[in-house]
């Protein structure tokens, strides 16, 4: 793939099947080329993300069909929420506003779900369920 005129290049390399390693090269005039190694693995069945005072740990999970990802509240005496904001319809239920306790969804369906805390501007997150 060429760069567009500002000099920025954009690529998609998809990986085969589980164990498979492919390699991708990339090169510009006068640059040391480099490479990309990537060895296809099964994602988890299960993902944590832990409520803190402004953020979700981690941000961003990774689950397989079927995965089930579970948000716990350290309890701070801070309400939070997982609200979800985006994903295939319907949507996975939120939970609801609480300081302490544990909140979970299992995931059917390949896609990018977002979410927010909807008391906490800027505390968001994602969840990736792939095949």
């Amino acid at each position: 793939t060429l760069t567009g005129s500002d000099g920025a290049v954009e690529a998609t390399h998809s990986l085969g099947l589980t164990g498979a390693s492919q390699t991708v090269s990339a090169s510009a005039t006068g640059l040391t080329p480099v490479e990309f190694v990537a060895t296809a693995t099964n994602a988890p069945v299960s993902g944590a993300v832990s409520v803190e005072s402004d953020r979700f740990v981690p941000r961003d999970v990774v689950v397989r069909v079927s995965g089930t990802v579970t948000w716990t509240w350290n309890p701070l005496d801070i309400d939070h929420n997982v609200i979800y904001t985006a994903g295939p319809t319907p949507l996975p239920p939120s939970s609801p506003t609480q300081s302490a306790g544990m909140h979970a969804n299992t995931f059917s369906v390949a896609a990018r779900y977002e979410y927010v805390c909807t008391i906490h501007a800027g505390m968001e997150g994602t969840v990736t369920v792939v095949r």
